[in-house]
This record gives C-alpha cells, sequence and structure tokens, in this order.
C-alpha cells in the first residue's frame, strides 16, 4: 500500500527498503534493522499494539538475534495506544537526545541558494566525508565514529548501484561542508537527515541542500518533501515553507 505524505512524515522508514536492510512487518507493529549499530539503525515503527510489554519482548528477542545491544521506538501522534508514550516511560525505555521530532512536509518550491555546490555523492572518498560531518553532527562517540568508518566500505559498495536513494554532499571551495540523504518513495522525497559543518553554519547551505533534493524530486516527478526534523532543523525548515503536521517522540530501549 501507498503511504500518504502523513503516514511518511509519522513513520516513513517503515517504507524505506535497501540493501543489507531486514524487515520484520506485522499487523501490529514494524521492525527495521540496519548494518550501523548505533540504536537509530534499528527501530519499532508504526506500534498500533494491543499488549505493550510483549511488543517490548519480542522486539528485544529480534533484535538481540541480530547482534544490535541497543534500539530505537518511534511514537507517533498516530500510534496506539494514545498513552504509549507514558507507558515507555514508565517501562524504563530512555528518551532519545533530541527526543521530539516534527514531521513535516513541503509541497511548494523552496527558495535557491546562491554560491553552494550541491552534488549527488558519486564516490567513496565523497561517502564516508559526508558520513563523518553527520556522525559528528549527531554527537556519535568516538567509538561509534570509528566502528561506522571501518564499516563503511561495505556500506557504500552494497548501497551505491541503489536506486531508491541517494547522498547528496554540499561543496565551498573544495571542502565538504555539508551532507543530506534522500530516500524517493512514491508520494515524496524523504528527507534523511540534513547535516552542516559547524564552522558553516549560518551560510544557507542547509537551505541548499534542500533545494537540490527538491530539483530532484521534481525531476522524478513527485514534487514534495517529508522530514522528521529535530530542534535545530525545524525553525529552518518552517521558514522554507514547511508544515508540521505530527510529532514524533523517539526512546532507546536495550536488547538485553
Amino acid at each position: 500500500m501507498t503511504p500518504t505524505l502523513r503516514e511518511l512524515a509519522e513513520d516513513a522508514f517503515a517504507y524505506m527498503e535497501g540493501p543489507g536492510i531486514e524487515f520484520d512487518r506485522r499487523p501490529d507493529f514494524v521492525l527495521r534493522n540496519a548494518l550501523n549499530p548505533h540504536p537509530m539503525f534499528g527501530m519499532v515503527l508504526r506500534p498500533r499494539l494491543r499488549d505493550v510489554d510483549a511488543t517490548l519482548a519480542a522486539a528485544r528477542t529480534w533484535f538481540a538475534e541480530r547482534g544490535r545491544e541497543q534500539y530505537t521506538w518511534m511514537v507517533a501522534d498516530s500510534s496506539v495506544p494514545s498513552d504509549l508514550v507514558e507507558q515507555l516511560r514508565a517501562r524504563g525505555l530512555t528518551p532519545d537526545a533530541d527526543p521530539v521530532s516534527a514531521g513535516m512536509v513541503l509541497e511548494h518550491e523552496p527558495e535557491a541558494v546562491a554560491g553552494v555546490e550541491v552534488r549527488k555523492v558519486t564516490t567513496y572518498e565523497e561517502s564516508l566525508a559526508g558520513m563523518m560531518l553527520s556522525w559528528k553532527s549527531f554527537a556519535f562517540t568516538q567509538a561509534q565514529i570509528d566502528e561506522g568508518a571501518k564499516a563503511h566500505r561495505k556500506r557504500y559498495e552494497l548501497w551505491k548501484e541503489f536506486q531508491g536513494g541517494d547522498n547528496f554532499i554540499a561543496v565551498v571551495d573544495g571542502e565538504i561542508v555539508g551532507v543530506g540523504g534522500a530516500a524517493y518513495l512514491a508520494p515524496g522525497v524523504y528527507l534523511a537527515g540534513g547535516n552542516v559543518a559547524e564552522h558553516m553554519r549560518g551560510r544557507g547551505i542547509y537551505r541548499a541542500l534542500v533545494r537540490a533534493r527538491w530539483d530532484e524530486a521534481e525531476r522524478r516527478g513527485t514534487p514534495a518533501l517529508v522530514v522528521q526534523a529535530g530542534k535545530m532543523s525545524k525553525p529552518i525548515l518552517e521558514r522554507l515553507g514547511f508544515e508540521t503536521v505530527c510529532e514524533v517522540h523517539t526512546f532507546v530501549d536495550s536488547s538485553a
């Protein structure tokens, strides 16, 4: 079934296939596991739960079987039960460092930005540089960065021919100063992150990355952008015309 833009804003990753990604799709929830060990790469999505404790047990077992120590719950406005956020807190799950994201949608052309080159990643070196920038922006620990870097060659080889998405980099004076992903889905393009080097913030680079992905969405005949925005990104996206359609609460749990 093709999701609506609202459904993407709430549970985008439930619809994102790709190399090395494994799903367990059930009527009342979706489990998603990717290769990176960071908790955000293992997810419980689209919860419509009859039994919270049984789901916790099932998720912990499933992720433990895949060697994942921690994973993430994504709880949106349409999640069931309606008090799932409170129930997960009561069971000791830890709110993420940026615990509430805004599910946002844009359906009109954002402003253009002059003086910033944005292009798709085409080499392993560009891909690794972009990922390193992202990991630092998301406050990965040095151990997580080192582990991600060691595994990145394999991930790059898996994904380089994938047609369902691209990574974009922003370049100023030959330096990669921004990165943003794009997942190509039937209703529009999901913005999978957007990060700018700290010393280059405030120069329109984030906006240029958004515009480049809008241009790609238009080229593909799906002129809409969807994103789950944290507290740093939301004000910028609001100024570009994105509308908030839902909230998504993020919790981290242990599979042990």
